[in-house]
């Protein structure tokens, strides 16, 4: 295809792109081992022991944070996601989960693993 000056600009059309949902991010995710964890009245409670901070996650927070127990990709966090919730938008739940995962690792509790 060519672009406004007459080159080929490597775009495709109707070709999908080989990439996840979320732009290639498919580093494995850890929790922060050192997190004490309560489930109290169906929310996730985590103490962070390194720095005594405490950290309240809601119910979906809290289903992404279980999930992470085994290690998982962003990419893999939104095929359960949405495997799991009937009816929601991948696009969404990626941007949501990304943004759940970004909030995490600035407080400590989840690392991107190589």
């Amino acid at each position: 295809m060519s672009g406004a000056g007459g080159t080929n600009s490597g775009v495709r059309v109707g070709v999908p792109e080989e990439r996840s949902i979320l732009g290639g991010d498919l580093m494995r995710l850890e929790r922060l081992q050192e997190a004490e964890v309560l489930e109290l009245d169906g929310e996730i409670i985590i103490l962070n022991q390194l720095t005594f901070a405490v950290t309240k996650l809601n119910g979906s927070a809290g289903w992404i944070w279980q999930q992470l127990e085994g290690g998982l990709t962003v990419e893999e966090l939104v095929q359960r996601m949405v495997a799991e919730y009937e009816g929601v938008d991948a696009a969404q739940v990626g941007a949501d989960i990304a943004g759940f995962i970004d909030q995490m690792s600035s407080i400590g509790l989840i690392k991107r693993a190589g």
